[in-house]
């Protein structure tokens, strides 16, 4: 970021000061290549992908503009995260590229609008299983309103729309819509006790096979028609070096027979 004390100087300084990013870059790989330059080089640049034994690769990078304001302010990220490894029956490859950008304006100390857009890729290769070559492209908007009276208390109302298309299928237009509404809550008091809750309405639109890899990529793990899920989470201290965690998650998902409920409890001993 640039210096602080641009903020009290002339010209375009003040302004370029609202400017900063972050940018983070991890990158694990095995090679076979003979070339002793692409051995050494961290990056894999103009490497053949064949000779690639394995690779863990993560780029992760935000641009914000105003990100000390309390009024308005905007951030654009990019994650980049290629992943390839050598399983019994051939090669595996999971890449995942998203461009997000989010905006903030607050009306008053108490509540904010956010409109969140982005779009992405998903793209899956495997040498043993035909059904998991797929490319996902996604696109994705919608606001979210936050409401803040007090230090300790906070609700978030939000919708958004994302539109996804398999254009790997080329026998027909392989595509979901889906429609979400949420609500979450927060309470908050100092260190003792943080209780936290969501609730989510997912209306899903999908004209593939639903138990597949693509179709669990594209339906996020849930099913085609009406979804609802809610996770309640409280974590209390309970002494000094003591704190307990309760996380409770239900989902009713169309189609189904019954709901899911899932329990969690943890005790931590902080020394």
């Amino acid at each position: 970021k640039f210096p602080e004390e641009w903020k009290s100087e002339g010209g375009i300084r003040p302004f370029l000061q609202k400017f900063s990013n972050t940018t983070s870059l991890s990158i694990e790989k095995k090679v076979t290549t003979a070339d002793f330059a692409d051995r050494i080089n961290p990056f894999i640049g103009g490497i053949n992908r064949e000779d690639i034994l394995s690779l863990r690769q993560v780029i992760r990078s935000s641009f914000f503009f105003n990100r000390a304001s309390a009024n308005y302010g905007f951030d654009l990220s990019l994650f980049d995260s290629q992943f390839k490894q050598l399983l019994a029956g051939g090669f595996e490859d999971l890449i995942q590229k998203d461009w997000r950008l989010n905006t903030r304006y607050n009306f008053n100390s108490q509540t904010t609008l956010r409109i969140i857009a982005g779009i992405g890729d998903r793209i899956a290769a495997s040498d043993f299983l035909e059904n998991r070559n797929y490319t996902i492209n996604q696109h994705l908007i919608g606001p979210e309103f936050a409401w803040q009276p007090n230090p300790y208390f906070r609700t978030t109302a939000s919708y958004s729309f994302t539109a996804k298309n398999n254009k790997s299928n080329l026998e027909f237009d392989e595509k979901a819509r889906l429609h979400q509404m949420g609500l979450d809550l927060r309470y908050a008091k100092a260190i003792k006790t943080t209780l936290t809750g969501n609730f989510r309405l997912i209306q899903i639109d999908y004209n593939g096979v639903a138990n597949s890899p693509v179709g669990y990529e594209m339906l996020q793990a849930l099913t085609p028609g009406t979804n609802v899920t809610w996770t309640v989470n409280w974590l209390q201290k309970i002494g000094e070096g003591l704190q307990m965690n309760l996380v409770y998650e239900g989902r009713n998902s169309q189609g189904l027979d019954r709901i899911i409920h899932i329990g969690r409890m943890q005790v931590s001993a902080l020394f």
